[in-house]
C-alpha cells in the first residue's frame, strides 16, 4: 500500500512538472520516435559497414590461402617485369659462403623485352682494411618475378638469380672464383 501511494505521488509530481514545462505525452512520444529512427539509421549504417568488413576479411582469407612461391606480386602492385626498367638501381648486400661480403649495386643499363643489360659493382673490405671493388657487365633475362644475370666477357663467371617478394629481391650468387652465396637487394638508389 505504501508503494502504491509513493508511485501515485511520484506520478502526480511528474505530471505537474510536465504541465508546468509544456511537455505533453504526445511530444514525449514524438521525441522517442525520432530517437528510435536515428538509432535505426545508425544500426543500418553499422550493418552495412559490417558486411563490407566481412567481405574484405573473406578476400584476405582467400589471399592468405594462395600458395607462396617466387611468383608473388609486390606490394606496389607491380611485377618485377613492370618495375625493372632502364636506369633501375638495385642495391643491397651479398655474402659468399666463405664469409666474403659487401655492398652490391646492380644498375640496369638497357632493357629490350625480357632481356636486360646491367652494370654490377661489388664493394667489400679486404683483410688489411682497404675497400676493394669489383665491376662487371651483366646480361640477364626476366621470367615472371625472377631475373637471372650472367657475367659477360670475363674468364671468371658470375651468375646471380633473384626473385621478387614484396619489394625485395632475394636470391643466390655463384662465382667460379669464390663459390656460392646469397644476395639481398631492394629497388632504390
Amino acid at each position: 500500500m505504501t508503494r502504491l501511494l509513493a508511485n501515485s505521488v511520484t506520478g502526480h509530481a511528474i505530471l505537474t512538472l510536465a504541465f508546468l514545462f509544456g511537455v505533453t505525452p504526445s511530444s514525449i512520444h514524438a521525441q522517442s520516435t525520432d530517437e528510435v529512427k536515428q538509432l535505426q539509421a545508425k544500426v543500418a549504417e553499422l550493418e552495412a559497414k559490417l558486411k563490407l568488413a566481412e567481405k574484405e576479411a573473406e578476400l584476405l582469407k582467400k589471399e592468405l590461402a594462395l600458395p607462396k612461391d617466387n611468383k608473388s606480386i609486390s606490394t606496389t602492385g607491380k611485377s618485377l617485369s613492370a618495375r625493372l626498367k632502364t636506369d633501375s638501381v638495385l642495391s643491397g648486400s651479398m655474402i659468399f659462403d666463405n664469409k666474403d661480403s659487401g655492398k652490391l649495386t646492380i644498375t640496369i643499363t638497357d632493357r629490350t623485352g625480357d632481356k636486360v643489360k646491367a652494370a654490377y659493382k661489388f664493394e667489400y673490405k679486404e683483410p688489411n682494411g682497404k675497400v676493394g671493388q669489383v665491376a662487371r657487365d651483366l646480361e640477364g633475362e626476366i621470367n615472371d618475378n625472377r631475373v637471372t644475370f650472367k657475367s659477360v666477357g670475363r674468364a671468371s663467371k658470375l651468375n646471380i638469380t633473384l626473385s621478387m617478394k614484396d619489394d625485395a629481391l632475394n636470391g643466390s650468387v655463384t662465382s667460379s672464383e669464390i663459390g656460392g652465396g646469397k644476395v639481398g637487394l631492394k629497388f632504390g638508389k
